[in-house]
Parts: structure tokens; sequence; C-alpha cells
């Protein structure tokens, strides 16, 4: 790369105190595992399942022609085959571990704010601020543990975010690196960019914040920065193509994105007024913070009122124009908020026309621009009272003030990462912020569902269509509800609608095949299974689902082919093994039967249907001790279960131990006083002794 000319400016040099960079460095670290430490244990959650627990692309580390082509049909993960390798690596150390994948999202961040911390320094050491080292601080401490900031840290999948944002620091960090008389950090800059486009497509801007960097802050003109450094961003905006590969290559990201992925471009556009606005001011009070915004709550039909949103934006983004002129560095943050949202703004999705996650970079404009106001107005008013330790008095100011914004901010993050533990919480929290979100109220009612409180899930689920009468995906989730209850009528007339509306998509048709199985049509059920595999053939549920209706056929050979395909395409699926061990078991191979449960119990330690299938499995064996065994440790899951109890007993009385198996059925009774078949066996156990 060339070497600079001598009339080029380049960045000044101020030694910043190790001690101190050391130590805001550890505060950075420690704010960061402060708001994140109980985000670890949080679940898989919506589009963590597709790209995450149902992604066979990320089982073989070192299979990269699978790694690098992610799966398709707009999860994602598509077209993102960096993002893909990093998910690859945590299934390598800790299989859907969900632990794991906490840790590296909340290290990515991590990682991200001490760059952040680096730049801001550097920068405002090139705008020649006398307080750039507690500056850059107070805006990375922030920028680190703000609340908006959990739905690219907490909710795994939006790593997408996090890492371009890692990648997108580190390019400008290590150009500023370069610009220092260090060339091989240009290379560096450009390898990084590269990194950054196949991570996530907001990486697009970063070739244009640095020459904006340079031309302004660096530089005498963008001219120079060009001539002076042709190579370099010739080999940084070169990026693109490997950019517009990837889109190109996916279609637009399975049609989730672009011009054509169904919207009206105007329509999105002068959403993005009150979004942005919505942004600056969640900077400001982050409340309330929503997971999923509704897809047509933010959809504005007369251009009209949008304008107060769009003149405060067009303002803004003038003002940032005439201050970047002026070679003044808020004018710079300005630039670089619409910059970093532009992608996102021009270019309509079609699922959320705003997400909190945008912001996870263009927060950082926001807060420096916000300290670096606050600053400037201090020093105008030391400066009038002139005041010989005035520096000293606004740097510790500046500290403490912020020391206690991160207080506030650690502890609002925190409630906010409780969110994130349960999806029944979090589905909560979005409804009761934006009610008339028709997704919402479907989410939290499968929530609901999936935790058996089936009454509030038709609640919600009805709230669901009621908001949206065309919502497949809600009346194809009452279908089931309905079919679970065994309410035939009513599953009908929603399973018909949920395929009027979307007679291609394999959703409707995977719940109409379960609405079908749950009501005990098996043999009808196996062949809608059949036609949501060939919409969908990479899915693992519909595969097990068919297996346990061939099963329930007596076709045990085919369920545990369907066994296996589910097992390859989502290795660690404990029902399944579970499933294929009964199927097993059904042909008399109890051998491999047994090894299907204990692969089902190393998944999930404490299952207490693999558990009790291995007495069962054992017994059939005349294994009795093993069998006794297995029921015991079924008895200590679940004490409260008549049939483990009276399972216990059978084998107790097998082994000749008469006392302790009356004991296990009184207990059976004692729970259950209903129960017939443990009253039965004991009523046999008792006559049998008189004998």
């Amino acid at each position: 790369m060339p070497r600079k000319s001598n009339n080029v400016r380049t960045i000044k040099q101020h030694d910043l105190n190790l001690t101190y960079a050391v130590l805001a460095c550890v505060l950075i670290i420690v704010a960061g595992l402060v708001a994140y430490h109980s985000s670890f244990n949080g679940p898989f959650i919506f589009d963590d399942i597709d790209s995450i627990v149902d992604n066979p692309t990320i089982r073989q580390l070192w299979s990269f022609g699978s790694v690098f082509n992610p799966p398709s049909g707009g999860v994602t993960v598509e077209g993102r085959p960096l993002l893909n390798l990093s998910l690859a690596f945590n299934y390598a150390l800790g299989g859907v571990d969900v632990r794991g994948y906490h840790m590296a999202n909340l290290g990515i961040h991590v990682i991200a704010g001490l760059l952040l911390f680096g730049v801001f320094y550097k920068l405002f050491e090139q705008a020649k601020l006398k307080a750039s080292g507690v500056l850059a601080f107070c805006i990375s401490i922030i920028w680190t543990v703000h609340p908006i900031q959990t739905e690219s840290v907490t909710y795994i999948i939006q790593r997408a975010e996090s890492l371009m944002g890692l990648f997108y620091i580190l390019s400008i960090y290590t150009f500023l690196c370069y610009r220092e008389n260090r060339p091989k950090w240009g290379f560096v800059s450009v390898l990084v960019c590269y990194l950054g486009m196949a991570t996530k497509e907001d990486m697009f801007s970063a070739p244009l914040i640095i020459l904006l960097i340079d031309g302004v802050l660096i530089s005498k003109s963008f001219k120079e920065a060009l001539k002076e450094r042709l190579l370099y961003y010739l080999g940084i905006f070169s990026s693109w193509a490997l950019l517009g590969y990837l889109i190109y290559s996916t279609h637009g990201r399975g049609g989730t994105v672009g011009f054509d992925s169904g919207l009206p471009v105007w329509m999105y556009w002068v959403t993005q007024f009150p979004a942005i606005i919505h942004y600056i001011q969640l900077t400001i009070w982050p409340n309330p913070l929503v997971f999923d915004y509704a897809f047509n709550r933010y959809w504005i039909w007369h251009p009209w009122l949008t304008t107060p949103f769009a003149l405060c934006v067009f303002g803004l983004l003038a003002v940032s124009a005439i201050w970047a002129v002026k070679r003044r560095p808020v004018g710079i943050l300005g630039l670089f908020f619409f910059v970093l949202l532009a992608p996102t703004s021009v270019i309509p999705g079609n699922r959320q026309a705003m997400a909190e996650h945008r912001m996870y970079l263009p927060l950082a404009a926001v807060i420096a621009a916000v300290i670096l106001l606050i600053y400037n107005l201090l020093i105008k008013i030391n400066y009038k009272k002139k005041s010989s330790n005035s520096e000293l008095l606004i740097k510790l100011g500046l500290f403490l003030a912020t020391l206690l914004v991160v207080t506030l901010l650690c502890y609002t993050t925190v409630q906010r990462n409780k969110d994130y533990q349960s999806s029944i919480a979090l589905w909560s929290k979005t409804v009761a912020a934006v009610p008339d979100n028709p997704f919402a109220h479907n989410s939290l009612g499968s929530a609901y569902f999936d935790s058996h409180n089936f009454n509030a899930a038709e609640r919600e689920f009805n709230a669901a269509v009621n908001l949206n009468d065309h919502y497949a995906q809600a009346y194809s989730n009452l279908a089931v509800l309905y079919a679970t209850e065994g309410r035939k009528e009513d599953f009908a007339k929603s399973i018909r609608r949920a395929l009027e509306l979307n007679p291609t998509e394999y959703k409707p048709r995977y719940y109409f095949a379960l609405g079908l199985e749950l009501l005990g049509f098996p043999e009808q059920a196996c062949e809608q299974y059949k036609k949501t595999l060939e919409y969908k053939p990479y899915f693992a549920d519909a595969h097990n689902r068919l297996g346990l209706c061939y099963s329930a056929l007596g076709r045990n050979e085919e369920a545990i082919t369907e066994y296996k395909m589910a097992l390859a395409q989502r290795p660690i699926y404990p029902e399944v093994e579970n499933n294929l061990g009964n199927s097993l078991s059904d042909l008399n191979k109890y051998d491999e039967a047994i090894l299907a449960y204990k692969s089902a119990l190393a998944e999930r330690p404490n299952y207490l249907d693999a558990i009790n299938n291995i007495g069962i499995t054992y017994a059939q064996m005349h294994d009795y001790t093993k069998s006794a065994e297995a029921f015991k440790k079924a008895v200590s899951i679940a004490p409260n279960s008549p049939y483990v109890h009276n399972n216990y007993a059978n084998i107790l009385k097998k082994l000749g131990k008469v006392a302790d198996a009356k004991l296990e059925y009184e207990e059976a009774l004692r729970i259950d006083p209903g129960y017939a078949e443990a009253r039965g066996n004991l009523n046999v156990l008792i006559q049998e002794s008189f004998r």
C-alpha cells in the first residue's frame, strides 16, 4: 500500500496512561458481565430454532462445504456464511447447550465494547479533545450495558448483528492503526471488512464510513484520501462484490428483503421516519423495549402523517452534514448514525418495519453525540468561571455521572434479560407493549400451548385472527389446539381456513397432519406428513411425527427410517431417540432399544419417559434387577406419578419383594385413588399372599 505523504495529517498519538486504560477496559468487561450474568440460561426462541436447533449445516465444523452453505428459505443464517461458521464452532464445543451460545454472544459484545473504546479514543485524539480517554470510556461502557442491546446479545441468533458490529468496529480500528504508519494494518482492515460482509448485509456501509473519517478528520479532502490510499480503498470497496454475490445467490435472502419482497416501497419508506425518532427515544429512555414490532402497526397509509417525523429526520441529517463539513465530531457521528441505518431504512423487509437490534451500532453515535454535547456545554460553563482545575473537574464529573448512568442501565438490562428466560414472559411483555400485534398474540398462544394452558392459548390465537383474518399460522395453531381437545368441527373449520390462505406452504399442511394424528386418524395423517415433507424435506419434526404415525399403524420399520432421518437433521433430539427405542422394542430389538433410550438420557438426564421405557424393556428381557433400578430412578424423578409407582411395584413383585411392592401400589393409590390398574394389582398381590 502507498506510503503517506508528508503533507497528510496523521493521527496524533497522545499516550493514554496505561493504568487508566487497563482500568477502563476492566470496568467495561465487569459492567458487561454484570448486565448479562443472568442471560446464560435463556432458551432458544423464535428464529433460534430454524437457524441453530434445526440447522443441519452446523453439525460438522470441518465440513466447510456445508458450513459455508447455510439453509435457505428466509432463515437468519441464509446468505451469512460467517455467522453460520460461528454457530458451527458453538455446536462443536457444546452441541445445543444454550449456555455456550450465550457466552459466545456476550464475548463478542464485550470485545466490541473494548474496540469501541479504542476507536473513540483515537478519533477524539485526532479531533484534539483534551478529555479523549474519559469521553471514549463513557461512550463505550454505556453502549456495552444499554438495555436496547439485549436483542442483539441475549437473543442468540441476533449474533448476526453483534458479530457484524464487531467486524465493523474492528475494520475502523485497524484502519486507524494503519494511519499510524503501520501499513500491515491496512490489509487487516480490508480482510475484516470482507468477514463482516459475510456476516450481515449492514456491513455495506463500513467502507463509506472509513472514507468519511479519513476525508473529514484525517486527510485534507476526500480526493487526497483516495489518492494517497488508492490501493487500500480499492481493496475495501471490493468487499461489496462479495456482499452482492451473497445477496444475489440467495435471491434477496429468500425473498425476505429487497424491492421485490412484496411490500410497496413507499409504504416501507414513510414508516422509517417515525422509526428513526423512536430509536433515538429508546436511546435516551429505553422503555418499553419490544421484541417484535407488529407487521402492520407501524405501516402508515397516509404519507402526510409522517411529516413531523420527516422534518425532524431531515433536519438532523442536514445539521449533521453541515457540522461534518466543518469537521466537527458531532457531525461525523450524525452521518454515522444515518449511514448505518440506511440499508434497513431504504431496502424493505416484509416482517418488521422496525427492530431494536438495528440500533446495535447506531446507538454508539447517539450516545457519543449526547456526551459530546454535554462535554462542550461544561467546557463553556467552566470557561466563563475561569476555574484553574476545570478540566479535572469536568473529567471527574463525567466519570461519576457515567457510573451512575451505567448502574441504572445495568439494572434495566438485568430486568430485560429476565424476559428472555421464558417464551411466555417475553411474548407477554410484547403483547402488553404492542396489543395490536397479531404475531405477538400468536406467539404467546404457542407458548401457552406448549405449557398445556389451552384456555389461554385459545384466547391468544383468537386474538391473533381477530386482528388479522388472513393469518394462516394462527388458524393452523387453533386447529391443532382443537384437535388436542377433540373438537373435530372446530378443527376442520380452522385448518380449512389455514389451507385456503396458504395452500402451498409447509406449515398449514404440517398442522393439518398433526391435527389428524391427534384426532386418531394416523393413516390420513401419514399422507399429509408426506406432503409436508415434499414442501420442506429437511423438517425433523415432520419426520418424527410421520414415524409416530407409522408406529401407531404397526409399520415399525418405516417408523425407524423416519426417526433416523429426523436425527440426521437434528442430532440432539431426545424425544426422537425415545420414539426410536419404542419402535426397536416393538420389533424385539431390545439391545438396540436400550441404546436409543440411553442416548435420549445422555441428552436429557432426567427424561422420565426414557427411564420408564428402559425399565419396561429390561423387564421384557427378564432382567428384573436392572428394570427395578430404572423404575427406582423414575420414582425419584416423579414421586407424584401413580403410573411410575405402579410399574415399580410390578417389578418388585417379580423380584419377590412383596412388602415393598405393596407399599408402592398403596402409594400409587394414595396419589390417585381411582387408579384401577394399581387397585387391581394390589388386590391380586394381597390374594396371592394368603395362599
